[in-house]
């Protein structure tokens, strides 16, 4: 991937692409929970959001819009992007679904809940939001690591958050909005945060592209 150019889908095992969409290349791109979709967006006189078939390489959709941050829910069915605020799309009907509004600064990070009930968002305003997808809803508010929140991602059963900033992240207990712990040791921007599946380590990126695990 890169912010110009074409988006290639790699074998995660071997590394060939499996997958290539010429001049698709734009924000980070997002796959759905089930490998199925990818979406990306691209930058332009009229910038849009594109959502792929992966197997078949065939274009499902296209949005108005532009996002430097993309999330897929876990069925699929909802696309969340930063654009004008945070909207969400409907895949099939290409709909907007709801706009979620509240950062004072630009978003850079979009997570659900296993569940999909609940989308956090991290920004620059240094804020990590939680929101009731289906109400389009605040329905709280976390403080993220100094300087800002790159990236946020919910643990297995939803009940743990982690968000990467600069340098640190920050564990929360969700349903208390309690700190549960600080992560010390990148020297820079944490790009990207992950759990196993089993929630027991936390992987974490930094924009040298080092990888920890916690």
């Amino acid at each position: 991937w890169s912010y110009y150019g074409d988006l290639r889908v790699l074998d995660g095992t071997t590394g060939a692409a499996v997958a290539m969409f010429p001049g698709a290349a734009g924000s980070p791109p997002a796959f759905s929970p089930d490998g199925r979709l990818v979406a990306s967006s691209q930058r332009g006189k009229q910038p849009t959001i594109a959502v792929w078939d992966v197997a078949s390489g065939q274009e499902v959709a296209r949005l108005a819009g532009y996002a430097n941050a993309l999330a897929f829910s876990p069925d699929g069915a909802i696309l969340a992007g930063n654009w004008a605020g945070i909207t969400l799309w409907s895949v099939d009907t290409q709909e907007e679904a709801g706009t979620l509004e509240g950062h004072t600064r630009g978003v850079t990070s979009l997570a659900f809940t296993p569940d999909g009930n609940t989308l956090a968002s991290g920004g620059n305003d240094g804020a990590i939001k939680l929101w009731d997808v289906a109400a389009a809803q605040e329905v709280g508010e976390l403080p993220g690591p100094v300087g800002g929140t790159y990236s946020v991602a919910f643990g297995p059963h939803g009940d743990m958050l982690a968000g990467g900033g600069n340098g640190a992240i920050r564990l929360w207990d969700v349903a208390r909005r309690q700190e549960i712990a600080t992560l010390t040791g990148h020297t820079d921007v944490v790009q990207s945060v992950e759990f196993s599946p089993d929630g027991a380590t936390l992987a974490s990126v930094r924009s040298d592209r080092t990888v920890r695990l916690w």
